[in-house]
């Protein structure tokens, strides 16, 4: 019986450190029906953007995988399981407030504060998405 506590309190304490390793507001997270991902580190904000380093170490940015425009995140707080988050277009002509909210391990829940709406060309037209969505994280 002692063994078994042992065995049990020993699972506890690595699933703990594992839970802390993962930390929710860094990686890369995607949302598949508006083919779009954000790339994040909150706490660290040395994200820096693929062939844009003139922006230099960011909190993140949002992309897409069918077009090059980017939309910068300039800053963020954590507030226990929810970040707000300031974001920007790359041509700084545009911004928006938003928070992402942790689901689960691998799921951020990403809403619309206030401001221009986060969009992207695609086909020569304007791709607007919604105001809340969620995005999910791809293990590499």
């Amino acid at each position: 019986m002692k063994m078994k506590k042992i065995i049990t309190f020993a699972c506890f304490i690595m699933n703990s450190i594992i839970m802390v390793a993962q930390q929710p507001f860094e990686g890369r997270y995607y949302n598949e029906e508006y083919h779009i991902f954000i790339d994040i580190n909150l706490y660290d904000k040395n994200v820096i953007v693929p062939n844009q380093e003139v922006f230099g170490d960011l909190d993140g940015y949002f992309g897409s995988t069918l077009c090059n425009t980017v939309w910068p995140i300039t800053s963020s707080a954590i507030t226990n399981k929810t970040a707000k988050i300031s974001v920007i277009n790359n041509y700084g002509s545009e911004d928006f407030k938003a928070t992402f909210t942790i689901i689960d391990s691998k799921s951020l829940s990403y809403e619309h504060k206030g401001g221009s709406t986060l969009k992207f060309p695609v086909n020569k037209k304007w791709q607007k998405i919604p105001s809340k969505i969620v995005f999910t994280r791809k293990e590499q």
